[in-house]
């Protein structure tokens, strides 16, 4: 099937106020924007009425919490103002194809979606397609967190709904033979070097027990303590500081606050709040499908990872660390993710150092 279509400003408007409350919507990111919005103005606000601040203080008090409300509602909330400041941005910075204001054709091509307009041909593997997302009149192809088209509802104008949910049905069927295929072809690829797999599956309880252990440790093992981590912790033993001078129990408030937003990612790490917190991060492409079987090889120059119908190749360049677990072995990769591999420490641990010679 063919589309042929035209992506106005407001439609790619709409797809950029869409990535910014589809982030804006994790727990972290809602808790920031409103502590650092209406909650710490609501509090400020609240110690002026009680009486807490008085007199020119107050009037300070209000005057910068209204600039801070104001300020940082631009860089936090997901408003249509901040979808045309990125565009703006996109503009300045040469971010933005002027050929892409041309007539659009969308197809496919076996595994490949081919994206056109003007001189500009864009193709992306199906396999590689995270979500096709409704939003307002719109579809939305996405990899990861990163748009590749806008689908007007113009698109559909022949066809109509019925048209749209067969164009999607047709992707859908196909992101799947491509997935089956890509991993034939890898676990094919494999064999013939004699490279012999590590075999485990995950359920789900397990899987999140590792990875907590394993999310703890980055912190006791010093993997998370950077330059942003020693500002969080310094700036928190200064409001903390506060907390003994005789100032007013208004400020005291306002920096227990305040210290309490800095260390947030520590205090969730070591409480309960972790639980939550990482299961709302699960995603059956980190653990396969919880209780499925999933081969693991491991090269000089790769980890592989293949499950049913899904899989990903991660060169040795981009892994961080390597730590032992207490039933298995965690890897720590440059982008933050950490992936668990469950069994007996000491064997993983040695696969790994050998890097799979002997395998």
């Amino acid at each position: 099937m063919k589309l042929s279509f035209s992506v106005s400003r407001e439609d790619y408007l709409s797809a950029l106020l869409f990535l910014l409350r589809r982030k804006s919507r994790k727990p972290w990111g809602m808790f920031t924007a409103f502590m650092l919005t209406i909650g710490q103005f609501a509090a400020v606000s609240s110690f002026c009425i009680a009486g807490l601040v008085t007199g020119a203080r107050a009037v300070f008090l209000l005057i910068l919490s209204g600039i801070v409300l104001v300020m940082n509602g631009f860089l936090y909330l997901p408003t249509p103002f901040r979808a045309k400041l990125m565009m703006i941005r996109m503009k300045r910075g040469g971010q933005w194809d002027p050929e892409y204001e041309k007539r659009h054709t969308l197809t496919f091509e076996g595994d490949k979606l081919v994206l056109q307009y003007g001189k500009v041909r864009r193709k992306l593997a199906v396999e590689s397609i995270s979500q096709a997302a409704e939003w307002r009149h719109s579809l939305l192809i996405l990899t990861g967190d990163v748009l590749f088209g806008v689908i007007p509802a113009s698109a559909w104008k022949e066809g109509g709904q019925r048209a749209k949910e067969d164009w999607i049905r047709e992707l859908r069927e196909r992101k799947f033979a491509a997935s089956i295929e890509a991993i034939r072809k890898k676990r094919e690829e494999l064999s013939a070097g004699g490279r012999k797999p590590y075999r485990y599956s995950y359920r789900k309880k397990k899987y999140l027990e590792d990875l907590r252990e394993a999310h703890r440790k980055a912190y006791t093992m010093g993997l998370a303590w950077g330059l942003q981590a020693l500002l969080r912790v310094g700036g928190s033993l200064i409001l903390l500081y506060i907390l003994i001078q005789p100032v007013e129990w208004g400020f005291k408030i306002l920096a227990l606050l305040a210290a309490f937003i800095l260390l947030y990612p520590y205090i969730r790490t070591f409480s309960f709040l972790l639980n939550g917190f990482l299961e709302r991060g699960l995603t059956e492409i980190l653990s396969f499908a919880p209780g499925t079987d999933v081969d693991f090889f491991v090269s000089e120059q790769e980890l592989v990872f293949l499950g049913e119908i899904h899989y990903f190749v991660i060169p040795w360049g981009e892994v961080l660390a390597v730590k032992k677990l207490r039933n298995g072995i965690a890897f720590y990769l440059k982008n933050q993710m950490i992936l668990p591999l469950p069994g007996d420490g000491e064997k993983l641990w040695a696969l790994v150092q050998q890097r799979g010679r002997d395998s």
